[in-house]
């Protein structure tokens, strides 16, 4: 859920999309790198020791105190780096995503060269890209016309970024990234709002659960194929019933995360927090499709963003708004050790 002045931008959008159909997605190639471009990080390094730093119910860690994180939207920790946590605003920002530590601290404002907009990010999520090595997805793929307001969006875009070197050190650096490959989709029964998505590391998949108002949730999956060609029309694997059990509460999903090894996967509503465990040589729908463990729900008004941390023994979560709290929960207590 956006900003008003967003609207605008979603009928221009959808008015040239409209115009575009059945047009291939020009790629766009990246600019000159700039003086102070992101550095790529490299290969994956090996996780940090399987121990959460925070307690078993939501608590506060840190608070975002820059005021141009006022509408967090999503977040994923760093690979190579842990105390880096990769987050961006919802719609109505400038094409850029950001770097904090889990005390709410900027560290980097990251600007995309070659995205001429971002018109409602969504969600963000690390994964191996076609050739190995770690990549950060931006999605692009919010779309809260979907459900009958103005004009919806006939495509999302996912953008695919070598994950950048952050200096857990610095402070409101201002970096240019010069590398981001546009994935563009086609939703298979007309246009969604997609809030949540994740990369499969077991194979490379992008997996996304659809936001309805009447809690009826497409999920959506992008085989690894589709990412590495730049897109294509998403693949139905089934359906989640939000706001009743064994999924209560809101039923609006708005973030997800997946752990390293592909063997939990996290899905956040507006008021709760759900894990589902994953069993050896299972699809994402099959875990999906069974009754999750229900985990405490920080006490956020909008909360946005989820993300597994420390060594994903523990996760992260986020709201919306200015200044807003970071909060931290164990998962040392459900998940085996």
């Amino acid at each position: 859920m956006g900003r008003l002045a967003a609207i605008y931008l979603y009928a221009v959008f959808a008015l040239g999309c409209s115009a575009l159909r059945g047009a291939s997605w020009p790629r766009v190639e990246p600019a000159p790198a700039p003086k102070h471009s992101a550095a790529p990080a490299p290969e994956l390094a090996p996780p940090a020791a399987a121990r959460a730093r925070c307690g078993s119910a939501p608590e506060v860690i840190g608070r975002i105190r820059s005021p141009q994180l006022d509408e967090i939207s999503g977040v994923a920790e760093s690979r190579t780096d842990p105390r880096v946590l990769f987050v961006h605003n919802d719609s109505g920002d400038t094409p850029r995503f950001f770097a904090i530590d889990r005390s709410g601290e900027l560290l980097a404002e990251l600007t995309l060269e070659s995205v001429p907009l971002l018109l409602d990010a969504e969600d963000i999520a690390l994964g191996p890209g076609p050739a190995g090595g770690s990549f950060i997805y931006l999605g692009d793929t919010g779309n809260n016309f979907a459900t009958g307001l103005g004009l919806p969006r006939r495509k999302a875009v996912v953008y695919r970024i070598p994950e950048p070197v952050i200096d857990a050190s610095s402070r409101a650096a201002k970096l240019s990234v010069t590398e981001a490959f546009p994935i563009v989709f086609t939703f298979p029964r007309g246009a969604r709002n997609v809030e949540a998505f994740f990369i499969d590391p077991r194979g490379g998949d992008l997996v996304a659960i659809s936001k309805q108002p009447d809690g009826v949730s497409e999920v959506l999956m992008a085989p690894a194929a589709m990412l590495a060609r730049g897109g294509g029309e998403l693949l139905l694997v089934g359906e989640l019933h939000f706001g009743r059990d064994p999924l209560p509460g809101n039923p609006l999903p708005t973030s997800a995360s997946i752990t390293l090894d592909g063997s939990a996967i996290l899905v956040r509503t507006y008021s709760s927090v759900f894990l589902f465990e994953r069993r050896a040589g299972e699809s994402v729908m099959q875990a999906l499709a069974r009754p999750p463990r229900v985990l405490p729900s920080p006490p956020e008004g909008q909360g946005e963003a989820i993300a597994f941390v420390d060594a994903d023994r523990a996760y992260i979560s986020i709201s919306e708004g200015p200044h807003r709290p970071v909060f931290c929960a164990s998962l040392d207590a459900v998940l085996p050790k």
